[in-house]
């Protein structure tokens, strides 16, 4: 195998900061990553968010945590004298506690919160997490989706009996984004809305009426462009047009809606 401690090249893979796993190609140079840029060749490139433009200094930052350490003082004390262990202590020092617990309080004395996958690495492992949890027999579960989106994520699910695909947007003749603003959360939705839009108005709607009308006024959205030059352009316009909007092909207009608590 050839010794790539010294050489530059570049790699493939996706951007772990958020649940979109944003295609990315790392550049390496003497062994440590030193950018990382979206993959317009990927179906689901060419758009990447700051989270994983920083993903470089996260990695190589020097207050990351990257083994366990143990508590040796009592909670409360303003110096917690943290020490370092091995992760084989660690794990083992857990799983007695928490077995402990359970013997004497019961699974539901367990609770497992864990971070949001919209700005953390946690997406990868949340299933392996709910596993465990499953396994130790306790139902509390604590996640941001619970004051955020869990009433998007299983509204279909109690509703059809099963979460709804991505919609075709390439196909689609009206796109609803109720309180949503892909362009600042999404990037590839956006990306994907720009590319496929084919409206030549829009009507804004000014608050505090929300309505149409005098209140309104309407502009001009670029034409869309031909394939081949469509993509890096649209992904540019995906990051400063895209908005909560009621989007619709046929009447070749975008009516964009901001409610009141956006």
């Amino acid at each position: 195998m050839a010794d790539l401690t010294h050489a530059s090249y570049s790699v493939r893979g996706y951007c772990a900061l958020y649940t979109a796993h944003c295609a990315t190609i790392a550049t390496v140079d003497n062994g440590r990553v030193v950018r990382l840029d979206p993959d317009s060749d990927h179906p689901n490139g060419g758009v990447m968010c700051i989270k994983g433009k920083a993903a470089p200094e996260l990695v190589y930052h020097p207050d990351r945590l990257d083994y366990p350490l143990r508590r040796t003082r009592p909670k409360g004390d303003p110096n917690p004298a943290w020490q370092k262990v091995s992760w084989d202590q660690a794990l083992d020092e857990i799983a007695e506690k928490l077995l402990a617990i359970r013997e004497r309080h019961g699974p539901n004395a367990v609770a497992l919160a864990k971070g949001t996958v919209s700005g953390t690495s946690i997406d990868d492992a949340a299933r392996w997490l709910s596993r465990f949890l499953y396994s130790l027999g306790s139902p509390n579960w604590v996640s941001t989706i619970h004051v955020c989106n869990w009433h998007k994520d299983t509204g279909f699910s109690y509703t059809f009996g099963m979460n709804l695909p991505t919609p075709d947007l390439a196909h689609s003749s009206t796109f609803l984004l109720w309180g949503h603003n892909p362009s600042s959360t999404s990037l590839i939705l956006a990306h994907d809305i720009i590319a496929a839009r084919a409206a030549t108005f829009y009507l804004q709607k000014r608050p505090p009426t929300m309505s149409a009308g005098k209140n309104s006024y309407r502009g001009r959205l670029p034409q869309r462009e031909s394939a081949a030059h469509k993509s890096r352009s649209d992904r540019q316009r995906s990051r400063e047009t895209v908005l909560p909007m009621i989007f619709s092909q046929r009447s070749s207009k975008v009516v964009r809606t901001r409610s009141r608590h956006y």
